[in-house]
Order: structure tokens, then sequence, then C-alpha cells
């Protein structure tokens, strides 16, 4: 019985450390995990913005009112996750609208307007793509 015991203890003298490691390795991954979310949105966003430079501060801009307006009605965290990545990635889409159209100065004839409006269904596509943003779609 006194060999088992120490044996257990030997284990557990063994493991311990080896399992502590492993646990702040796991706890260092979860935290880049949450950084790298914040990116998994924000370079999509940024690519638009180097095609459209309005789109970029408009997108913090919308994020910033829909965030406003989530607390206000209550929203809990996993709704206020996807109203936040379903309004900073609404014109992601734009990427697919030819400049002549995404980039013109003045008012758009019919036509030009339909191929604008397309871009929210390329934006639900783009989305669409990863699991981690499906739940924006509802909101773009």
């Amino acid at each position: 019985m006194i060999i088992v015991v120490a044996i257990v203890f030997l284990v557990t003298a063994l493991l311990y450390p080896v399992i502590i490691h492993l646990m702040r390795r796991l706890a260092d991954y979860s935290t880049n995990l949450l950084d790298a979310n914040p990116e998994t949105i924000s370079v999509p966003g940024s690519a638009i913005a180097r095609r459209d430079s309005d789109t970029d501060a408009h997108n913090y801009r919308v994020t910033l009112y829909a965030a406003r307006i989530g607390e206000t009605v209550g929203l809990n965290a996993s709704e206020m996750r996807s109203l936040i990545k379903g309004s900073f990635l609404h014109d992601v889409g734009k990427v697919g609208i030819p400049d002549n159209i995404l980039l013109k100065p003045a008012r758009l004839d019919k036509f030009e307007f339909k191929v604008m409006q397309t871009h929210v269904n390329q934006g639900v596509e783009i989305a669409g793509r990863s699991s981690w943003l499906h739940d924006s779609i509802d909101v773009m």
C-alpha cells in the first residue's frame, strides 16, 4: 500500500508541472484567439476601405451606432457580437463592385444603382464562407 501511495505521489509530482505548463499554453492560445477575432473583422473591412476611402470611417461609425443601439435594447453578449461583426462588415461586398461604379463621383444611374445593391449579397457570400462570421449575415 505504501508503494502504491508513493507511486501516486511521484506521478503527481512529475505530471503537475506538465499540466500547469499545458494549461498556461492553452490560456495563451485563447488570448491570441481573442485578439485574432477583431483582426478577422478588420482585415476585410480595411480591404474595401483601400478601394473606397469613405468606407473605413463609415464602418467604424456604423458599428459604434449599432453597438449603442444594441446596448439600449438590451442585447445579450452573443447578439452583441453578431451585431458588431455584421455592422462592421456590412459593406464588405463592395470589393466586388467595379471601380467605375464604386468610385463614381456623380449620381448613379438605375443600372449602376442595381449593381451597387449587389454588394449586400456579395458581402453575405463572403461572410458565409467563415463559420465565425456566419452569425453576422443577418445584420449585413
